[in-house]
């Protein structure tokens, strides 16, 4: 799992040179120890790909199946 202690991934650990050319699916959920909306971990997917060059095919989110909250997207 790349992520550190509050789930954010650490930009250093990930992936993306853009001088890959995979599909990228970003994934997004509620944390119990973490303030991150979906729509705020969505955004910053979308910017971490669009910054790297990299194709975002979609974004798996987890949401309320993981965690317990109820937020809606």
């Amino acid at each position: 799992m790349i992520g550190n202690s509050e789930g954010a991934a650490d930009p250093g650990d990930l992936p993306g040179s853009g001088e890959v050319d995979a599909p990228t699916i970003g994934y997004v959920r509620l944390s119990q120890e973490s303030d991150r909306s979906i729509a705020a971990q969505k955004q910053d997917i979308r910017g971490y790909c669009a910054d790297r060059d990299l194709e975002l095919v979609g974004i798996l989110n987890e949401g309320t199946r993981t965690s317990g909250f109820n937020e809606t997207c």
